[in-house]
């Protein structure tokens, strides 16, 4: 250490005798204005020091990454020195095992008259296994950082550059959703005091995630909008809890239904709406109920229209025979008088707007429904119908209308099927249809059915 102490002084002397040699007697030596020269570190090709990339899991649950840690960087001078720079670097290593990593100097030599050196820390054969169970958020960091310099007034300035993952928590978010959707509408037709609909108020849903989570989770679901005296016609089935194993995206299906009690404790007709949601039990690692999740929207509809569209003639029902019976019509009619029931879809009742058909069935049957079949396009069911029973021709009942996109079976020439939910005793069926934006009603077929005894 003295004799490096003695030679660092002796060309201190020498050089400063070098100076003043060349100096007149008057002239002074500016030591102040001696140019430094910094030494920093940047990313290889840009004037960058940091790098960041993400890190994020996929729909499988596979992390990606956005980039590499692995990366080549210059140590560079401000401006040429004119003696050799002597630079000494270490690695920058955050969260990453250092057996992973290799440096490929630690100590550069900038020549004099020169800029810059290189150098690059790198992952050994990439490997990045080290973080597959690393499910929390995680900053990782690769570089290098100048530790000293040595030349010719050369301070370090800006001597660290790095490349950075940002990798994200493994969080699967779960949503409820229905089996069919995530909005139902279930309508109930209120008759003389009762819900007259057959079919219970049912609906399966089940949770699911966006991807896989790591152990086995649960969850509630969870009902709002019942009203209050009521919440014990509600049920799960086979329970509220449901399960989400670990390394899978969904729980099996529970089923939530309701009984019409509470639709039949008063006579308000109107809009009944019901949110099912879902929330995590207890505190599980990796897992989370989207706080944008609306759940599940169902609405019961309350009403009294003696009407109701079915896809398929209801398994009670038998169709009359047509013999005998006769139609009346304000529109035309090709095909002949039998024109509704002879079984040929080139033969038509249209020609009016409202289309109304009164058919005469000759004596009195018990009418549970009818079926009804436009000529092509369901658009020529008119935009809505009403239909009327009467026994006798004068005194009519009405039973209500439906609206043609209301219709379940909509392709080309379908048959649609109406049940009277309020049957009754009737000689005679008048429908009449209106148009709509564009089409006009045209029916080719329609016939009426009772009830198998």
């Amino acid at each position: 250490m003295k004799n490096m102490y003695k030679y660092a002084l002796l060309f201190a002397l020498a050089g400063g005798a070098a100076l003043f040699t060349g100096c007149r007697a008057d002239e002074e030596v500016d030591l102040a204005g001696y140019p430094e020269t910094p030494v920093g570190a940047t990313i290889s090709g840009t004037t960058d020091r940091v790098a960041t990339f993400a890190g994020t899991y996929d729909n499988e649950g596979v992390l990606n990454l956005a980039g590499s840690l692995s990366g080549e960087y210059t140590i560079a001078l401000a401006q040429a020195s004119p003696e050799e720079t002597v630079v000494r670097v270490e690695p920058i290593i955050t969260n990453v095992p250092a057996e992973l990593v290799e440096i490929s100097a630690r100590e550069l030599v900038i020549p004099a008259g020169s800029t810059t050196a290189a150098v690059s820390v790198r992952m050994i054969e990439e490997n990045y296994d080290f973080m597959e169970n690393v499910f929390d958020p995680m900053t990782y960091e690769l570089g290098v950082r100048v530790v000293e310099a040595r030349g010719s007034q050369v301070p370090v300035v800006d001597g660290e550059a790095k490349m950075v993952i940002e990798k994200a928590a493994y969080v699967a978010v779960a949503s409820l959703v229905g089996v069919e959707g995530n909005a139902v509408t279930f309508k109930r037709n209120f008759i003389d005091g009762a819900i007259v609909n057959e079919d219970p108020i049912t609906y399966d849903v089940k949770v699911v995630v966006d991807r896989p989570v790591l152990e086995d989770t649960k969850f509630v679901v969870k009902s709002a909008g019942i009203p209050e005296g009521f919440a014990d016609d509600e049920r799960f089935t086979p329970a509220a809890e449901v399960t989400i194993p670990a390394g899978a995206k969904e729980s099996d299906a529970t089923t939530w239904s309701v009984t019409d009690d509470f639709l039949e404790a008063d006579e308000e007709l109107g809009t009944f709406p019901v949110q099912l949601t879902a929330e995590l039990v207890g505190d599980t690692a990796g897992a989370a109920v989207d706080p944008e999740d609306a759940g599940v929207a169902i609405s019961i509809v309350k009403k009294s229209d003696l009407l109701t569209f079915l896809s398929a003639a209801d398994a009670s029902w038998m169709k009359y025979p047509t013999s005998g019976w006769t139609f009346d019509t304000n529109g035309s009619v090709w095909g002949g008088d039998a024109a509704l029931w002879d079984g040929s879809t080139s033969t038509d009742v249209y020609g009016a707007n409202p289309l109304e058909i009164t058919i005469d069935m000759k004596t009195p049957q018990w009418v549970a429904g009818f079926d009804i079949r436009s000529y092509g396009s369901i658009s020529y069911l008119g935009e809505y119908f009403e239909l009327s029973t009467s026994e006798d021709g004068e005194n009519w009942m009405p039973h209500g209308e439906l609206r043609q996109a209301e219709a379940p079976n909509r392709g080309y020439g379908a048959t649609n099927y109406v049940q009277l939910l309020k049957p009754c005793n009737a000689r005679y069926i008048k429908w009449v249809g209106t148009k709509g934006s564009a089409y006009g009603p045209d029916i080719t077929e329609m016939y009426i059915y009772g009830r198998n005894e």
